[in-house]
């Protein structure tokens, strides 16, 4: 069986979907003894986790940072591990965008070794001239390791269709559900007091809660929401929303504009913060519908998380994030970056006959678990 080496500029316990992916299939490889070994390489991206660690039997190796670029984090240790890793490895698996995706291909090739890399989405970075460089930069590295990569794997066949690179790369490229991202076992029974209390309270002052799971930041869409809720509670009041999560340092400026909306609709928003695993599963087991308003996402894993809470979602027309909506019908589409369509269908939802929705569910468990699927990605190891 082969020994695999993932690198990634984020990992557990790092709390966003492209670190909660890979981590996730490193554990399916694991479980399904796919592979003798998974040794993983990733920034230490909060100076109290510890170097090296074993988790659920994988291996992670963190290296202190040397230098941010943007929401990029450079270590020029990792860099100088990566020979010695790859040499010992038989497969290395690209967790993309990545920093290291690059150097990381280029060494695997010439130690002979087999590249797999899961790319999560195009990097997107807020306007600006650095932005733009840094962006650029990041395609072309990109392009140039997709080319020499063995095999590609990203969520869905309409990120492969529609994305700025996969698309001349289609013939090594296959679309992947991960295992364990929709799992019916992630309800936790014990409640958290804490953040239930604070849901009870905004239960009570409004019949119908709509949800928000990610970064604060302009590429999810929050401010097309809080637009979206000012709208709306100008013809109903009986509505909240709740939002999990946190900003994000690079994007002062943003910060500022969801401040600013925030309060002129205080009434109907909460802002809970950064939660943990197990309050996560609280959050979803509170909502009526998720929301993800997202202006780009290859997939966006909240979606399956609240799908598996039996939650339906209301989710932007973009690349990848539609995809499980339009095949399965549990939820509403709206056009991206527009607040009165999604002011309209967040109304929508209000009148729908939950009961008939869920006569749809079972199309869901069928676009998550497929068999097919994850015997062929198997088999690339």
């Amino acid at each position: 069986m082969s020994k695999v080496v993932i690198v990634s500029d984020f990992f557990y316990p790092h709390w966003t979907g492209i670190a909660r992916s890979i981590f996730l299939l490193a554990q399916a490889l694991v479980k399904q003894k796919r592979v003798s070994s998974v040794s993983v390489l990733t920034n230490q991206h909060q100076a109290y986790l510890v170097t090296q660690e074993k988790v659920h039997q994988l291996e992670i190796n963190r290296f202190k940072v040397s230098l941010n670029l943007s929401r990029a984090k450079v270590s020029w240790s990792l860099l100088r591990h990566l020979p010695t890793a790859i040499k010992q490895a038989n497969v290395i698996l690209i967790n993309s965008p990545s920093i290291y995706s690059l150097p990381s291909v280029i060494l695997a090739k010439l130690f002979k070794k087999k590249v797999i890399i899961f790319h999560q989405g195009d990097l997107i970075l807020p306007a600006g001239l650095i932005n733009k460089l840094i962006q650029f930069i990041f395609d072309a590295s990109h392009l140039i390791a997709f080319y020499l990569a063995d095999y590609l794997v990203t969520y869905t066949d309409d990120y492969l269709q529609n994305s700025r690179l996969l698309p001349k790369f289609k013939a090594k490229t296959t679309s992947l559900r991960i295992p364990g991202m929709f799992h019916k076992q992630v309800i936790h029974k014990v409640k958290d007091r804490r953040l239930m209390a604070q849901i009870k309270t905004r239960r009570e002052s409004g019949k119908f809660i709509f949800g928000f799971a990610g970064r604060l930041v302009e590429e999810k869409g929050v401010d097309v929401l809080l637009k979206a809720v000012k709208l709306l509670a100008r013809e109903r009041s009986d509505f909240q929303v709740l939002l999990a999560g946190e900003s994000m340092d690079y994007e002062v400026e943003y910060r500022r504009l969801i401040d600013q909306l925030s309060r002129s609709c205080k009434d109907q928003v909460s802002f809970l913060g950064l939660l943990s695993a197990n309050e996560l599963s609280n959050f979803y087991q509170s909502l009526d519908w998720l929301i993800l308003p997202s202006r780009s996402e290859c997939f966006g894993l909240v979606q399956a998380e609240a799908m598996s809470f039996d939650k339906p979602v209301l989710v932007a027309d973009v690349v990848g994030a539609r995809e499980v909506v339009a095949k399965t019908g549990f939820g509403l589409i709206f056009k991206s970056g527009n607040p009165v369509d999604l002011a309209d269908k967040m109304n929508q939802a209000m009148q729908l006959d939950q009961a008939k929705l869920k006569i749809n569910y079972s199309k869901v468990e069928k676009y998550f678990i497929d068999p097919a699927q994850l015997t062929a990605f198997f088999n690339l190891f």
